[in-house]
């Protein structure tokens, strides 16, 4: 490696250590810290590079021709998203928004397109997280069309809770309309739903939007 990319490679090193950053995954990547409730990139704008979640949760969400919107998939740390630029002319799907303080990774098409070609071992990482996101989306559809709103609710919770899950009990924050928009259903069927699985000892819950859930959801459903 030439002296002078070297230097600015150790630099931009000692620049994310200083600044309480992660190390970028990707040599050309930018680390920045963006606070709850920013848009991360909006549906519809031009698709110009990957990014990959350090740290925090974000969610994505699509709005029809017809005005209405749903939160298709919470992404949560170690991820990446926004993988149709690899699509010429391609434009963003959805709306990522974050929904904690969040580090993420923006990696310009054309750095993660030469990466995807000289790094096998980077590559094999993106092909790996293409496929289990592909498999997620299949379980989320399939979750969807067979399942009853209450299972619907408590599936969501779990995956949310795994995305953080420590020992028995797992503390999130998330509002029940966006559990709502998630499961495709009404906030007043959440909160019925809510109400019984807190009588029931599976969760704990506040008017603020923290919330326990309990290993023992996974055992009911």
């Amino acid at each position: 490696m030439p002296r002078k990319a070297s230097i600015a490679k150790k630099n931009a090193v000692l620049a994310a250590d200083v600044a309480g950053l992660p190390i970028p995954i990707c040599n050309g990547g930018t680390v920045t810290s963006i606070a709850p409730n920013q848009t991360v990139c909006a549906q519809g704008a031009p698709s110009d590079a990957v990014f990959y979640l350090h740290t925090g949760i974000v969610k994505a969400s699509f709005l029809s021709e017809a005005g209405k919107q749903a939160v298709f998939m919470i992404i949560g740390p170690e991820s990446f998203f926004g993988e149709s630029c690899l699509i010429r002319d391609a434009r963003r799907a959805a709306t990522v928004v974050s929904m904690t303080q969040c580090t993420i990774e923006r990696i310009e098409v054309v750095t993660i397109s030469r990466v995807l070609r000289e790094d096998p071992n980077f590559c094999k990482s993106f092909l790996d997280h293409m496929v289990r996101r592909n498999q997620e989306l299949l379980a989320e559809l399939s979750n969807q069309y067979f399942h009853s709103t209450e299972k619907r609710l408590a599936r969501a919770l779990l995956r949310l809770a795994s995305i953080d899950r420590h020992g028995e009990v797992a503390s999130l924050r998330i509002s029940q309309e966006i559990l709502a928009e998630m499961i495709g259903t009404t906030r007043s069927r959440v909160s019925f739903f809510m109400n019984k699985f807190r009588r029931l000892g599976l969760i704990e819950y506040d008017r603020h939007g923290h919330m326990d859930v309990h290993k023992s959801l996974l055992d009911i459903f």
